[in-house]
């Protein structure tokens, strides 16, 4: 009784348009299963009359009287005197023969010993609205009956259909794995506005904890702490023996980087030459699950090697659901050659531009790139210095020694005393105001608030802020500079480049490219996110609680796809089969639904496209081939290296060059 009630509520259903999709081998086969009408006027006012018309072919499932007839067997359904229903057509018992045993019979044929659901497209209603002949009265006991014959197992048809389909776009959804990378000094034009200050170690650190310098206390790349009296240098640019050793210790480092917290949630992390991506962390787990330490600038050959020995980590093990890639240029051309001299940075960026399009191919090749979510970002921008005579060298002006008098840091000093800290500010700024000098002098307690650069020890007492085309040196003198560029500075060209600017300096801002199936069509944004929010958009990606941080979703999770709905690009198109519950009873079918779902996919998810042609399976040169079988232009240059052929190496230029980045007609989503 409570079915028939439920029914009549829900007689729409009937036209609804389901996909059937049931497998229990390796080999799916795919049939559309259509009942397709809308109900008539009439049968809105009579709530159980419609008219059909229709035929159904019993071939192969062992009936002779649906075998002679498949083509042409109209029904009408009614009780005569207390007999049993009967087909109009031949007087045949329709309601055991011509609907409820054909499809009982068909769908225990194709899950019990065979496998396969071999007839289900020999077995289709196609119900048509017509006229004259074929009325379908009783409606609901019909509808009741058919519920019933559908029940053959503990999960119903529908409750297949809806989890089968709906896993193949929750699959995609619940992708998590995260690529990050990045390289090092990529302004945004060669988008996202890097922290205070622009050097390579703070703003790596702020990426990966969502936390500013005097958050993550990683304040430049190499500094003083007065209150323990070490020294951290991680890149061993003073040459202290032992300093990058020790720079790698916990103390030196707050928040929790974005490995931690994915492994926090049960993933592993791949971290390859990320700075202090090997160092030691506060609590447990401390470091992250592997990691490989920077130690050259490397060339394209190098870096295509890193970049396999990512990709087949990601694919050896599916707990591995991050990894991050540092590559140091074009920083290191910049600082040696700058933007104009020889083409050098241009040759780079094409090295750079290859090496995306090879990560791309990559991850391809693997079957990763449909499930991975790629960051392409950098840590700071760039500036062109205008000449030898835009340098300050700051010994010029600072009368002392080092290590009596003051300790140096990158672009700041640490006066031990009061009295030199007050001589040192009063010379540099008296200089500045004299020379004419492009280089704002900050006594600490004067930064701009803006900067969130003074509420820490580490910070200098006296920091250095250069102006777009300036630098200033700890090394250097004028004496030196002379000797080398001409008393006038102009003998010999100056070409360097540099950073450490005021961020909100366009210059200053690094590249930020977002692509994979939880993100949109590609689409420029004109706000501009800080980089500690990719922390905060990296953890919801992982589906991992973030650690407490600084960053936002309000820019960046602009890019993202629906909340509801982060599905794979794949996936889109594929009809989406509404919830139908009868009763709760649906909730005992869940269990061994999701288990018949995940036999689905472990078996057969790489040959499995859901289409309404029943015919699809069939052996043809066109069928669906996942990506890893498909093939790239130009794939001999873009193999890995030990594949590539002799003659063909990294450095030369082959097919469409500027791929992907340089691009802006690119296809390419990334």
């Amino acid at each position: 009784m409570h079915e028939n009630k439920v029914v009549k509520k829900r007689t729409s259903f009937i036209g609804r348009r389901l996909v059937t999709t049931l497998e229990f081998e390796i080999r799916v086969a795919v049939s559309s299963f259509h009942i397709l009408s809308r109900l008539s006027d009439r049968a809105k006012l009579y709530g159980n009359r419609a008219r059909f018309k229709g035929g159904v072919s019993g071939k192969n499932i062992g009936d002779s009287h649906t075998e002679n007839r498949a083509l042409s067997i109209s029904w009408n359904f009614a009780k005569k005197g207390g007999r049993e229903q009967t087909c109009a057509s031949c007087g045949y018992p329709a309601a055991k023969k011509c609907v409820y045993q054909w499809s009982i019979k068909a769908i225990r044929r194709s899950t019990t010993g065979t496998g396969r659901m071999r007839h289900l497209k020999k077995i289709q209603h196609r119900f048509k609205r017509t006229t004259g002949t074929g009325r379908m009265r009783h409606l609901k006991k019909i509808q009741h009956r058919f519920n019933r014959a559908m029940r053959w197992s503990p999960s119903s048809l529908r409750v297949v259909l809806l989890l089968v389909v709906a896993a193949t776009a929750a699959a995609a959804a619940d992708s998590k794995r995260v690529l990050l990378l990045s390289f090092d000094g990529f302004r945004y034009d060669l988008l996202n506005a890097t922290t205070y200050v622009t050097y390579t170690a703070p703003n790596h650190l702020s990426i990966i904890t969502g936390l500013r310098e005097d958050g993550h206390g990683i304040v430049s790349n190499y500094f003083y702490d007065p209150e323990t009296k070490e020294h951290y240098d991680l890149f061993n640019m003073t040459k202290r023996a032992g300093v990058v050793n020790d720079s790698l210790t916990e103390h030196w480092y707050g928040g929790e980087p974005i490995w931690i917290t994915n492994q926090k949630a049960g993933g592993r992390s791949v971290v390859m030459y990320w700075p202090a991506g090997n160092a030691m962390w506060k609590g447990d787990p401390g470091t992250a699950s592997w990691s490989k330490e920077w130690s050259v600038y490397g060339d394209l050959t190098s870096w295509m090697a890193d970049v396999d020995e990512v990709v087949e980590k990601l694919a050896a093990d599916e707990k591995n659901t991050l990894a991050t890639l540092y590559v140091a240029e074009p920083d290191h051309t910049l600082h040696t050659y700058g933007f104009f001299f020889e083409g050098r940075l241009l040759k780079k960026i094409e090295e750079l531009d290859k090496l995306f399009r090879y990560i791309v191919k990559r991850l391809a090749d693997r079957g990763l790139l449909e499930s991975t979510d790629i960051i392409l970002t950098a840590d700071h921008g760039h500036s062109e210095i205008r000449g030898a005579d835009h340098v300050m060298c700051v010994p010029e002006y600072v009368i002392g020694e080092v290590g009596k008098d003051f300790e140096v840091g990158d672009h700041m000093l640490y006066p031990l005393t009061e009295d030199f800290e007050a001589a040192a500010y009063a010379n540099l700024t008296k200089a500045v105001k004299e020379k004419n000098l492009g280089v704002n002098v900050y006594l600490k307690k004067d930064l701009p608030p803006r900067f969130h650069y003074s509420n820490t020890s580490r910070v200098g007492r006296i920091v250095f802020e250069p102006k777009l085309g300036w630098t200033t040196s700890l090394n250097c003198t004028n004496k030196k500079l002379k000797e080398q560029y001409g008393e006038d500075f102009k003998a010999n060209p100056f070409h360097s480049s540099t950073h450490g600017m005021d961020p909100v300096e366009s210059e200053m801002r690094a590249l930020l490219v977002l692509g994979g199936p939880s993100f949109g069509k590609a689409k420029k944004y004109s706000e501009v996110p800080e980089n500690i929010d990719l922390y905060v958009l990296m953890a919801k990606l992982l589906r991992a609680k973030a650690a407490p941080n600084q960053g936002t979703m309000e820019i960046v999770g602009k890019a993202l796809e629906s909340e509801t709905s982060m599905i794979n690009p794949a996936t889109r198109g594929v009809y989406q089969v509404p919830v139908v519950v009868d009763s709760l009873g649906f909730l005992f079918f869940v269990v061994p639904s999701v288990i018949i779902v995940g036999l689905f996919f472990v078996y057969a998810w790489r040959r499995t496209v859901i289409m309404e042609d029943p015919t699809w399976a069939m052996a043809t040169d066109n069928r669906y081939k996942p990506l890893h079988e498909q093939q790239m232009e130009d794939a001999a240059e873009f193999s890995p290296p030990e594949r590539r052929r002799e003659g063909r190496g990294p450095q030369q230029q082959g097919g469409r060059g500027n791929a992907g980045l340089l691009d802006s007609d690119s296809e390419d989503e990334f």
